[in-house]
């Protein structure tokens, strides 16, 4: 069976057009992308941020960065 991993996703494309036409530009669409990224990846890694990293490819700083920007 194969399984296309992007039908999961299709919701994405939606909220992006709402995003825009809501008044959004692309900055602040990419900055909460970002953030949704680090909220999943830290949730599915039990609150560790180095494992969060590690599962997006980047380093654990750009995490660290990137969740203080939302308080």
């Amino acid at each position: 069976i194969s399984i296309n991993p992007f039908n999961e996703f299709h919701s994405l494309d939606s909220v992006v057009k709402k995003m825009i036409l809501s008044g959004e530009n692309y900055n602040t669409i990419k900055d909460k992308a970002g953030l949704a990224a680090f909220e999943a990846a830290i949730e599915m890694c039990d609150g560790n941020k180095q494992k969060a990293a590690e599962r997006l490819g980047i380093d654990v700083r750009t995490v660290q960065l990137g969740m203080k920007k939302k308080a």
